[in-house]
């Protein structure tokens, strides 16, 4: 009953910083300006017809080929005449619009998504050290594990409720520019060199969860990192310098077998999206980890709590 009574005052802390009212804004502000760009950029992209269009890439992209003589170039437009060629051969128009085009055409707010949550996870952590509130948790009968295992649920069950409502809202937006006819709608992706279909629902679905693991993982990470440097600004750009640096990191050290037992391979499981198995992988790990830095968090709140 306690730890109920905890969870809400850590929901009335996390409602109390001013950085959230500022978050919603810039993401309403930005979805407005995504939603006007995009439906400009459909306008002006008025094709009549798609396959001749389509055709026209692929000699593009041969030409490209022919004329190359770095094996990464001419793999990639190799790549793209096979994905053009197959949207020929499963009738898939890849310049359709529909109520999943928006959604599709704005991913890149989910990292500014991740930005947010990761600064307010190191702020409900670094307030009780600025506000010196940690003599107060002291005298309470509450344990440090609640502490922040309160402040990770409520900051977990926000990251949730915000990422369904950005897909809801792109979802109503792009159905009401585009329409709600085409629930359907296919998109196409390469593994291996093999062509696959799937709906673009799925593909999105897909996206947007493994993205939502990801984050969880990050949050504890930058819980983590704040109760040990108990400074929210060095949190938050370590934990920001590790997901910007992470694909360059992975590449440098994929030689290494030890290294895929790290937490930076699955600070972005995107690229295993297609891959049920290394997915699952992914999920494993990222879900051991959650729980290795909330039990540092836990013990290095205990000893500065003690302190």
């Amino acid at each position: 009953m306690f730890f109920l009574h905890l969870l809400k005052a850590e929901s009335v802390k996390f409602c109390n910083l001013n950085i959230n009212y500022f978050f919603l804004i810039l993401i309403l502000v930005l979805l407005t300006i995504f939603s006007v760009i995009d439906y400009q950029s459909f306008e002006s992209d008025n094709i009549s017809d798609w396959r001749e269009e389509v055709q026209k890439e692929i000699k593009t992209n041969q030409s490209q080929i022919s004329s190359a003589s770095d094996e990464v170039i001419v793999e990639f437009h190799e790549q793209k005449v096979s994905q053009q060629r197959a949207y020929l051969q499963n009738n898939i128009n890849p310049y359709e619009r529909n109520q999943f085009s928006l959604i599709q055409n704005t991913l890149g707010l989910l990292t500014i998504t991740t930005l947010f949550f990761v600064i307010s996870a190191s702020l409900v952590v670094s307030q009780e050290y600025n506000y010196n509130t940690i003599g107060t948790i002291m005298m309470s009968p509450s344990k440090a594990w609640e502490v922040i295992l309160s402040k990770y649920l409520v900051i977990f069950i926000t990251t949730i409720s915000i990422y369904f409502s950005i897909f809801i809202l792109l979802l109503i937006t792009g159905g009401v520019i585009y329409g709600f006819d085409n629930w359907f709608a296919k998109s196409i992706y390469i593994k291996e060199n093999e062509i696959h279909v799937q709906t673009m629902i799925t593909y999105l679905i897909k996206y947007y969860s493994s993205n939502l693991i990801s984050t969880f993982m990050v949050l504890s990470l930058a819980i983590f990192l704040t109760t040990l440097m108990k400074s929210s600004m060095l949190a938050v750009i370590g934990t920001m310098c590790l997901l910007i640096f992470s694909q360059n990191i992975s590449i440098s050290m994929s030689g290494y077998d030890w290294f895929k037992f790290t937490f930076i391979p699955y600070l972005d499981l995107q690229d295993s999206i297609h891959d049920l198995s290394e997915f699952s992988t992914g999920l494993v790990f990222c879900l051991f980890y959650i729980m290795l830095f909330l039990t540092l968090s836990t013990l290095f709140f205990s000893y500065k709590k003690l302190k």
